[in-house]
């Protein structure tokens, strides 16, 4: 009985320390501790049915726990903060695109459709509605929102 205990005390030693020691390999061997262990429960012969079940619900709900502490854990680690990303995307400024709605400048890069021009001496992510706009090109804002600026070539116009 007291290995069994080791065993799956140790299966949620190594779940826990995957939290910590990505890669796999702790948490597949803690999982094996626990099957292992609970495979040895079922096999006591001197050990009721209902204490089996009972032994079963308290391993699982300790696992839950371990997994649950190790989603709460996790987020904070250095491996986590490499993995995701940290930064946010700024949000367009309403009464800063709202004012460039008319404006012309010239594409600094080509726009396919995507690309940055110069508006009002400022460098701007636009949208050229007319398609692929080459760099140097002399544009005009045709709508300006939060979704962006939109622009087209004034060879158009």
């Amino acid at each position: 009985m007291i290995f069994i205990i080791v065993l799956i005390l140790l299966g949620l030693l190594l779940l826990g320390a995957e939290v910590i020691l990505p890669g796999g390999i702790a948490g597949i061997l803690g999982g094996i501790c626990i099957l292992v262990g609970m495979f040895q429960i079922y096999a006591l012969p001197d050990l009721g049915f209902g204490w089996k079940v009972v032994l079963t619900a308290l391993v699982l709900a300790a696992v839950m726990a371990t997994l649950a502490l190790g989603l709460k854990v996790f987020p904070k680690t250095p491996f986590a903060k490499w993995l995701t990303l940290q930064s946010t995307v700024a949000k367009v400024d309403q009464k800063k695109a709202h004012a460039l709605a008319g404006a012309s400048g010239n594409a600094v890069t080509d726009l396919r459709p995507d690309g940055r021009a110069r508006l009002n001496g400022r460098l701007v992510d636009v949208h050229s509605v007319a398609g692929f706009v080459a760099a140097e090109t002399e544009v005009k804002v045709v709508a300006a929102d939060s979704l962006g600026i939109q622009v087209r070539p004034t060879s158009l116009d």
